[in-house]
């Protein structure tokens, strides 16, 4: 399978027209290229959902021409089996090296409906699916059943757990040893580390790319304990506001892209105190500092 312990839940650049920014767009999946991290295309922090068909075309065609040496995988939006089956058959055929999964959104689905839905992704996939349980925005939790049932399918890779509960991903575990469980709150990730999460889906290292690399590699070591706090403290304040607003803020802030635009109903003034993104920033770059990397 897929063999990274980083993914980057990119974002997606806009420019002053509200256009895509391929440009700047480019300049950070290299920059995760640099630092060995995988990339997720058009999750909640690429806005996949608020964008067009054809410019999540754009995006993924955009990504698999640049021959990343990095692995490269497409979110799947999370209503309408069609549609989403649609996507998948379109994207798996653009260089992609697999996709994540979220649990539908809205409907609520039981065990049976999960497990089909699930299966159907799969079944269309033809290459790895991480699925994705964060039941904050899908309003449902993915039914630790579902990893049973589907356990043997081939396709089925690893799981990003977005609950924050470490309970809930240790019921996960229980009920597949063998899948790839990668914890997706970038502040949890030494707690996670301990009960056996093998990486992490990051927001964090789109603007901290080192810093995250590192954070992972010392949990994973269980080595993460001395900072484990900080590490919180600074990757909350990317939450001060709906993701990615604040992301996008500091991306902007640091020259990295022209704009803080969004995709309505995301809107850059619903960050309201900047400043703390920017001081968490600073104690990230001292942090680096103090190991010399910078």
């Amino acid at each position: 399978m897929l063999k990274t312990n980083l993914w980057t839940a990119i974002i997606t650049p806009f420019d002053v027209s509200g256009k895509i920014d391929f440009k700047s767009f480019e300049r950070l999946l290299r920059r995760q290229e640099q630092n060995q991290n995988g990339v997720v295309l058009l999750g909640s922090t690429g806005e996949g959902m608020a964008l067009t068909r054809s410019e999540k075309e754009s995006v993924v065609n955009f990504a698999a021409s640049l021959h990343l040496k990095v692995p490269c995988i497409a979110g799947v939006p999370g209503h309408g089996l069609e549609e989403v089956l649609d996507w998948v058959h379109f994207a798996k055929s653009s260089g992609i090296q697999g996709f994540l999964a979220v649990s539908p959104y809205y409907s609520k689905p039981g065990v049976k409906g999960q497990t089909e839905w699930f299966r159907k992704i799969l079944d269309a996939a033809s290459l790895p699916v991480m699925l994705y349980n964060v039941p904050s925005r899908t309003g449902s939790r993915l039914s630790p059943q579902v990893l049973v049932d589907l356990q043997h399918h081939s396709n089925l890779w690893a799981l990003k757990e977005s609950s924050g509960s470490v309970d809930s991903f240790l019921e996960y575990q229980r009920s597949n040893p063998k899948i790839s469980l990668f914890c997706g709150d970038d502040g949890l990730m030494p707690e996670f580390a301990k009960v056996g999460a093998v990486g992490l889906v990051s927001v964090a290292s789109n603007v901290w790319p080192e810093a995250t690399r590192k954070v992972v590699e010392y949990s994973l070591a269980i080595k993460a304990s001395a900072f484990a706090d900080l590490w919180r403290e600074c990757t909350d304040t990317l939450f001060l506001a709906s993701n990615p607003i604040p992301t996008k803020w500091l991306h902007h802030h640091l020259g990295e892209i022209p704009t803080t635009l969004l995709r309505p109903p995301l809107d850059s003034a619903d960050l309201t105190d900047p400043s703390r993104v920017e001081r968490a920033h600073q104690k990230i770059k001292n942090w680096l500092k103090e190991r010399g990397t910078l």
